[in-house]
């Protein structure tokens, strides 16, 4: 996980951050997250190596948590 990523959620994540205040329910279900992600070096289909994608499966745990469904996380890498 890169550290500014990992600070990032540090950052903004903290009991309560994204719950309605009133009923408890989390303020971000339903909510489209694309996520704008870089990486070095060739992955693609056709290089025969395997994508070391740590940060999608950390982000969708993450964004699970505080309830963005799996399929609302669209990650485009560069």
């Amino acid at each position: 996980m890169p550290a500014a990523l990992k600070a990032w959620i540090d950052r903004v994540t903290f009991p309560g951050a994204f719950l309605h205040p009133d009923t408890g329910e989390s303020l971000l279900a339903g909510t489209r997250v694309v996520a704008v992600m870089a990486r070095g070096g060739a992955y693609g289909p056709d290089t025969g190596r395997p994508s070391p994608d740590f940060r999608t499966p950390y982000l969708k745990a993450w964004l699970g948590r505080l309830g963005v469904r799996p399929e609302d996380l669209h990650p485009v890498v560069a």
